[in-house]
């Protein structure tokens, strides 16, 4: 998991990097940032990582400038002192608010949050891919294929096919 953590503070940047090396050695903290402007400027030029560890109270103002110039689709794990922005901080990308000085035990927690809630592709999501795939023509020898219908099948051409229901499969 490659994590993203913007803190002005560098020792409270280094004990968080510490801290998640020792729950979870396989999280790389790609870098720390220590502004908003700074932030603003990496995001819009970098890979999104999968997680962003994120102070409130920054060098040059409160991080939630950050979300007035970026759409961050991000999951966040605030970490501050100030719990008057907790609120706010849930009507953004947050998945936990944790108070300063941050414990493993709350970190671990959040990052165990956050892993619950990954998102695994559907097989509807699989489906949509290959008709994608299909629509773009990048398979050509397909231009048709058969479906369930009544009690046989149908022929469908691939472009006619607009939207897929998969209802789930039970034993």
């Amino acid at each position: 998991m490659r994590a993203l953590i913007i803190e002005d503070e560098i020792r409270n940047a280094n004990k968080l990097t510490r801290l998640l090396q020792s729950i979870d050695s396989q999280i790389e903290v790609i870098t720390v940032l220590e502004s908003v402007k700074e932030s603003v400027a990496w995001l819009k030029q970098s890979e999104a990582p999968d997680l962003i560890f994120m102070d409130i109270r920054l060098e040059d103002g409160l991080c939630f400038e950050i979300f007035e110039e970026i759409d961050i689709q991000v999951p966040v794990i605030f970490t501050t002192s100030y719990d008057e922005y907790a609120l706010k901080a849930f009507k953004v990308n947050s998945i936990d608010y944790i108070m300063k000085p941050v414990q493993e035990e709350d970190l671990e927690r959040a990052l165990n949050k956050f892993k619950s809630r990954q998102v695994v592709p559907s097989f509807t999501d699989s489906i949509k891919d290959i008709l994608g795939h299909l629509h773009k023509k990048e398979v050509t020898h397909r231009s048709r294929f058969l479906i369930p219908y009544k009690d046989g099948f149908k022929t469908v051409k691939v472009e006619d096919v607009d939207f897929i229901y998969s209802e789930p499969i039970t034993s």
